[in-house]
């Protein structure tokens, strides 16, 4: 057994680095006998470097067990954690994940074989996990749920367990949920490869709680795992979403007599979640699981009289409504009219800047116009390195993980119009939803719609707060400008404008746009516009490389510019603010002349505060 881990102290999050290789994790308390059975179908395997045990307070320790069961490798490190009466999942399972040394991790429970070929049935790529699904499965094995394949740096991206559930249930669909969300790609697991071996619920449950209500409703409630699952999913979306960096669990490090380790709770850890917030999520489970017996008059019960019931009565009273269960009145006597929640819009934003906040503009102004709940994905990438709420304070959901294939497999219409996607639809057509179905929208353009005017979408795009960072670059600005350049004039080697990224014609459009928009181009046509005001015309400079900026200030001189100065041309978070500032104060401009073929451009003019004449090179000089 390796007890090279044995003075390992417990980072405080889970690192996404580790080295080249293969740790299965397994927590357990007190079951011995389905572990002696499983463990060697998993030694047997010779892909798996490590295999990190955690032993929550087992009776006795389970590597006492081990030794008599003659089961020993030295692959297997076993970690017993003391102190802990209650079993918990996450907790268990995140100490293991965080002592785990290798770069990919296969999360085990101890009533789970491995077939000798599951590594050639699973290939593990990049931006993709494996894990089951009790839907998908005979009914024997549905708890191969809990089984996962994960790369390290993805299970440290979402944070690993939810901490904040400490009971049995919902533990996994949520970290599969939040996976799937980051924009890894799900796959099922193969039955063949697994075997689950049998044992009642009860021992799922592992013991009674004692923070558990009394009475004769909850009594029934608590012995089913279905009612820990809807609390934990309750629980889930009440608090705040679980995710990498977060502080797990703290643990001492002390040791036995035979140098093994034993670790120990130094105290109740950051994300206990609040007793108020634990009780109210069982509440509503329990609402839940009534109405699937009595309909939707069991969310009306005032709360006092559903606790009164649920300690004086059975599940069964309840639902029969029988003198015994409500005495004085008919228990349901109104149903609750609950309105539906409006469908969501998620609008999946790419490319650059501009591209971004164009297909922004028409989708917020779509979600208005059909009353749906919009939804931002913002994933900072090569052509946008920058967060959304880098640039924006605003109250919108925001997702910063694409997840258009995890959309489509969880029912929700999908649509893009990029045009490198399978199925892309043209930059012209109108996207069609279905009433009250949730739908998901990628686009580095405007989506088109009959219901959405280009007034509509300026106006929901000007509605967007800009970030303090952004303000303040723009403070000491005028606030108006008789004219304002915009300058695209480079095709720079990033992957933004890499030619695979794009089809070869449009490619091709892009740097014949970038041909017309260099400064020759602008020149005679700022001298026209300059003739048309006196000598005090103000003018704001921005452009994408400086080349453009010394040309352009060497033909004028600096004093008929504003400009905002850096020192490097990017797409870093850093220079995007920059970027944001130069289109706002583009946007004072009574005059616009901007590039051909440029969102940055376009959306300059987009969030003119007052009517402005806008021209581009190439198209009007």
């Amino acid at each position: 057994m390796n007890k090279a881990l044995c003075d390992k102290t417990v980072p405080a999050t889970l690192g996404a680095e580790g080295h080249i290789g293969l740790s299965v994790v397994c927590a357990i308390r007190n079951r011995l006998d389905n572990l002696v059975k499983a463990l060697p179908t998993w030694l047997a395997c010779p892909e798996i470097d490590e295999v990190v045990l955690i032993d929550w307070g087992s009776t006795p320790p389970l590597w006492e067990g081990l030794a008599a069961a003659r089961l020993d490798d030295p692959r297997l490190t076993v970690l017993r954690v003391e102190g802990q009466t209650q079993w918990c999942l996450t907790l268990a399972f995140n100490l293991g994940f965080r002592i785990a040394r290798y770069d990919r991790i296969l999360k085990l429970d101890a009533d789970i074989c491995l077939a000798r070929d599951f590594f050639v049935q699973h290939p593990l790529g990049a931006d993709e996990f494996y894990a089951g699904d009790w839907r998908a499965y005979d009914a024997g094995q549905a708890h191969l749920n809990g089984v996962f394949y994960m790369h390290r740096c993805d299970l440290a991206k979402i944070g690993g367990f939810n901490e904040y559930i400490r009971s049995y249930g919902y533990d996994d669909d949520d970290l599969y949920a939040r996976a799937t969300a980051a924009g890894l790609k799900r796959h099922l697991l193969v039955e063949s490869s697994l075997l689950h071996l049998p044992h009642p619920d009860q021992a799922r449950l592992q013991q009674s709680d004692p923070n558990q209500p009394q009475g004769l409703g909850w009594a029934e409630l608590w012995a089913r795992p279905i009612f820990h699952i809807r609390a934990n999913r309750i629980l889930s979306l009440i608090l705040p979403t679980w995710c990498g960096g977060w502080t797990m669990q703290p643990f001492d490090l002390v040791s036995d007599p035979e140098g093994r380790a034993i670790y120990v709770t130094s105290k109740s850890g950051p994300h206990s979640p609040p007793d108020e917030i634990r009780y109210a999520s069982q509440i509503l489970a329990a609402r839940e699981l009534l109405s699937w017996q009595i309909g939707r008059m069991a969310f009306a019960v005032p709360q006092a009289k559903l606790e009164d019931l649920l300690r004086d009565c059975t599940i069964g009273q309840i639902a029969d409504r029988s003198e015994q269960a409500v005495p004085a009145q008919p228990l349901l006597p109104t149903p609750l009219i609950v309105p539906p929640a409006p469908a969501r819009l998620f609008l999946d934003l790419h490319h650059g800047l501009g591209n971004r906040l164009r297909a922004l503009a028409s989708g917020l102004a779509l979600a208005g116009a059909l009353a749906r709940q919009p939804v931002i994905i913002w994933q900072a990438d090569d052509h946008c390195g920058a967060r959304f709420a880098d640039l924006f304070d605003s109250d919108l959901p925001v997702i910063e993980a694409r997840f258009g294939d995890a959309a489509a497999a969880m029912g929700i219409e999908t649509f893009t119009y990029l045009e490198d996607h399978k199925g892309a639809l043209p930059h012209d057509a109108a996207v069609s939803v279905m009433p009250n179905r949730d739908a998901y929208i990628a686009s580095a353009c405007r989506i088109p719609h009959p219901l959405v005017s280009w007034d509509a979408e300026n106006t929901a795009l000007r509605g967007l707060r800009v970030s303090r960072d952004v303000r303040d670059l723009i403070a000491e600005l005028p606030p108006r400008f008789e004219i304002g350049i915009h300058m695209r004039t480079h095709v720079s080697d990033a992957a933004c404008d890499a030619p695979q990224n794009w089809r070869a014609d449009s490619h091709e459009r892009i740097t014949l746009a970038r041909q017309t928009s260099q400064p020759a181009r602008f020149l005679p046509r700022l001298e026209a516009a300059l003739s048309e005001w006196d000598k005090d015309v103000r003018v704001f400079l921005a452009a994408d490389h400086p080349q453009a900026y010394e040309a352009m200030i060497s033909a004028y001189g600096s004093r008929r510019f504003f400009t905002l100065t850096r020192e490097t041309f990017d797409r870093s978070a850093t220079q995007i603010k920059y970027a944001l500032g130069d289109m706002l104060a583009l946007s004072r401009a009574q005059l616009l002349l901007g590039s051909d073929w440029s969102a940055f451009s376009e959306c300059a003019h987009r969030l003119a505060p007052a009517p402005q004449i806008f021209q581009q090179a190439g198209r009007d000089f």
